[in-house]
């Protein structure tokens, strides 16, 4: 499956920021690309096409302080947009209304 893997402005910025505290992000965030390659539903359904994976971090923190990645994955065009990144430690969880205001704002359509 040639799949196209694209980053939206706003993970971008995440991940700038996130990297600052986590230096080896940029690694985790490779192994993610090529997991999401080889099986692009690998993440947990959270409906509508998005999905929620969790990144082991290559910093030994634990389980509760690993990152969260929001991905769409349009099936028929071979794309998975990633969404946000976001720190277990500083954010428990990205509700519904936010990612659907991340897609509306990017114009992502399946």
């Amino acid at each position: 499956m040639n799949l196209e893997i694209k980053v939206l402005d706003s993970f971008s910025k995440q991940v700038k920021k996130l990297s600052k505290k986590y230096k080896k992000i940029s690694y985790d965030l490779c192994t993610l690309i090529k997991e999401l390659r080889d099986n692009p539903k690998c993440g947990i359904s959270l409906g509508d096409n998005c999905y929620k994976i969790r990144i082991n971090s290559s910093i030994p923190i634990g389980k509760s302080d690993d990152f969260r990645v929001i991905y769409y994955y349009i099936d028929q065009k071979g794309t998975i947009y990633l969404i946000s990144i976001y720190s277990k430690s500083d954010l428990e969880n990205l509700d519904d209304e936010k990612i659907l205001e991340i897609i509306k704002a990017d114009n992502i359509k399946g």
